[in-house]
């Protein structure tokens, strides 16, 4: 459960160790549930989202496992979807995230091993199999809603974790 499950309120200190899940030594007592890649998952906020804003989805491999407190640590992170804005010269800008409740995204077939993009380039250096897709992993969505964002620290971010497998 996330540290704001009650107050709703986001994160806007990019550099706090809140960033990674929003949540503080929960991981124990989550569960971590098994999936396929090319398998369809995602997350269901409790009301729709009503801030404009862009949206993504990343997953980290989690070392050791899912539901350790170092999991997400470090450059173990890759973006997997995004719901980004829109312009037009007749509507101007369009939010897909903003009156959404749920997003969905396939999960990749081909997962980068270790560290978001070095591994997969000594993998390739190395002539060894560069994607892995077994492991414990995190999936963290990301709502930046832009309402507040035209002062220094005026993005508000909120994020939720899920643990697979």
């Amino acid at each position: 459960m996330t540290d704001n499950h009650y107050s709703r309120n986001p994160v806007t200190d990019v550099s706090s160790s809140l960033m990674k899940c929003y949540e503080s030594n929960t991981a124990s007592s989550t569960s971590t549930y098994t999936v396929s890649a090319g398998s369809t998952i995602g997350f269901k906020a409790d009301q729709a989202l009503y801030h404009q804003g862009y949206l993504d989805i990343y997953m980290g491999k989690a070392n050791p496992s899912a539901n350790t407190e170092s999991a997400g640590s470090g450059a173990v992170w890759f973006k997997v979807a995004e719901w980004v804005p829109t312009w037009s010269k007749s509507a101007g800008f369009g939010w897909p995230s903003e009156n959404q409740q749920t997003f969905t995204f396939t999960v990749p077939s081909c997962i980068p091993a270790g560290t978001q993009f070095h591994s997969f380039l000594e993998g390739l250096l190395a002539d060894r199999e560069p994607f892995a897709s077994k492991g414990d992993y995190l999936v963290r969505i990301e709502h930046i809603a832009l309402h507040a964002a035209s002062t220094f620290g005026g993005a508000q971010l909120y994020i939720a974790c899920a643990q697979i497998k």
